[in-house]
Formats: structure tokens, sequence, C-alpha cells
């Protein structure tokens, strides 16, 4: 038997789960098995155009990063290089990121600031995959974390696996009108408990937050929806298959 029919999270398993998924809930959830199946510990879905003056934290579509990670970042007052200017004309659809990169991108102190931010969440491989789009701008996926670089059927495996990935993000992009800029993977999860009945002190409760930090996270994915309430953002993000 083949590995991708062996393996509970074999590529088979992952491509139809990939197929299925019609909200980013469904998107999470394949990233979830590719994540698993390469080794990797986090991963990031970049918006296709995110606005201008957008924070790094608010041009991700989806992410599994903790909050805690990006205050930091924001704190070490680096400048984070866009996806679009790891890939160049020409090159290969895949980049390859690791600390060799940062220690040469930064001087000091920055330099040991990002470094000690890497260290303390076993950032020290991360792999890209760009599908350039035959229209609009590309969509870019990547996974970090703490393992040896890939093999070349893993390279392979993970620019399979990753093309079919954001082909369906693609799909359902011009299915619905696009995703609004920076919904991340815990506006989902808000908004998937409000969707089950729960107030805004249930969902503190169940997400394990202060009240005031649910607060905010309502204030910010009703902004990002262009509603003016928890109930409204459920029903648009309903509507708009976000959420099922």
């Amino acid at each position: 038997m083949s590995e991708t029919e062996d393996c509970p999270d074999g590529r088979k398993r992952i491509v139809a789960r990939i197929h299925a998924a019609e909200t980013l809930t469904g998107i999470g959830e394949a990233l979830s098995l590719i994540q698993v199946r390469l080794g990797f510990s986090y991963y990031k879905i970049f918006v296709s155009q995110p606005e201008p003056g957008a924070s790094f934290r608010e041009q991700l579509l989806l992410n599994n990063f903790p909050d805690e990670f990006f205050t930091r970042l924001e704190q070490t007052g680096v400048r984070v290089p866009t996806p679009e200017e790891l890939f160049h004309s020409g090159e290969s659809r895949t980049f390859v990121w690791t600390r060799d990169f940062v220690e040469r991108a930064y001087q000091e102190p920055e330099r040991c600031r990002v470094l000690e931010l890497l260290d303390d969440y076993q950032l020290h491989l991360g792999v890209y995959f760009s599908l350039h789009a035959v229209e609009g701008p590309n969509r870019i996926v990547a996974f970090y974390g703490n393992r040896e670089p890939l093999s070349a059927s893993e390279l392979d495996d993970f620019s399979l696996l990753s093309f079919q990935l954001l082909h369906r993000v693609y799909t359902l992009e011009k299915r619905g009108g696009g995703w609004p800029a920076g919904v991340s993977a815990l506006d989902i999860q808000c908004l998937t408990l409000a969707a089950s009945g729960l107030d805004s002190s249930a969902i503190a409760q169940k997400m394990g937050f202060s009240a005031r930090t649910v607060n905010y996270l309502v204030s910010s994915v009703c902004s990002k929806l262009g509603v003016d309430t928890l109930e409204h953002a459920v029903t648009e993000a309903l509507r708009r298959g976000f959420i099922s």
C-alpha cells in the first residue's frame, strides 16, 4: 500500500479535504493536514490584495500563529518582506526560508530581536508556494517550523498540495466575490461560536480570553465585514460562505 493510502494524513485524504472545502474553516482544516504531513508547526495564507498600509497581521487571510507572536514581531521594529518580494518573475514557484536569510537581512540590534523571537517559536525553516494567477495577483501560502530541509520528494508533495489548496481558495474567492482582507482563523472561530448562539461573554469563556479581548475581536471582525454588530457579522459571514 502506498504512503498516501496508508497514512491517515496522506495526500489523497488532504486533496479530498481541499476539494470539499466551501469556507475558510474548511481551508483551515486542509492547511492543518498539510502542516502535520510535512512536519511543520504553523501556516499562513496571505491575502491576495492587502489594503494599503496594512500591518503584517492584516496581510494574512488565515494563520494559526498566536497573537503574542505578532505583538512581539511588531515590537522588534523590523520591516517584514512581503511574500511577493521573495519571488521574482521567471523563478520557481517555491521559496525556502532559513535563519540565514534573517541573519543577512537585518542589522543589530534588530537581528538579535528577530532571531530570539524565531528561537522562542522554533521557527528555523519556512517554505512558500506562489500560485501565479492568470488574472489578478498571485496567491501565496507558507509553512514554518523546526525541521530539516525538505527532500526533493517532500518539496514535490508540498508544491502539489499547495497548488491544489490555493486553486481552491481562488475558486471560492471568485464564487463569493473575495474574502475580506485580514480575516483570521481567530475571527472565524469567534464568528462560528456566535453563530451557535453564544454571546460575547460565553465566547470569551469558550476561547479562554478576557471579555475585553473578545470585545476588541468582535469590533475588529465587524469592521472587516463592514457591519456594526456581531449579529450582523454572523449574517454576513454566513451569506458569503466564511462559516457554515
